[in-house]
């Protein structure tokens, strides 16, 4: 990985999320970025709430992301029911690599 002095890459990341459940419930996410000290972010990793998803909705949510130098990351995404206990072992968890370059 380098650290060169070009301005920032950014990266929206978009989280499409169908609700397989039957009956309403609130989703988190908890996100990871590695290498953490690369990557800039506005607030919060963990317990980000994206709302209530009614029986059978599906929503796209868009999260930002800016990179302060290039090279391979991996970006971890979890998403879990909230608050509700007999739903929190049903979770989904995706990977992705970005590989961020000079433009």
């Amino acid at each position: 990985m380098q650290v060169r002095d070009t301005p920032p890459k950014e990266l929206l990341l978009a989280i499409y999320l169908p609700s397989q459940l039957d009956v309403p419930v609130v989703f988190i996410i908890d996100l990871e970025l590695d290498p953490p000290e690369s990557v800039a972010h506005e607030g919060i990793l963990n317990d980000i709430p994206l709302g209530k998803l009614e029986v059978g909705e599906a929503r796209e949510f868009a999260l930002g992301l800016c990179f302060l130098s290039t090279g391979r990351f991996e970006i971890s995404a979890q998403v879990r029911p909230f608050a509700v206990a007999h739903l929190e072992t049903r979770i989904a968890h995706k990977t992705l690599t970005a590989f961020i370059g000079e433009s």
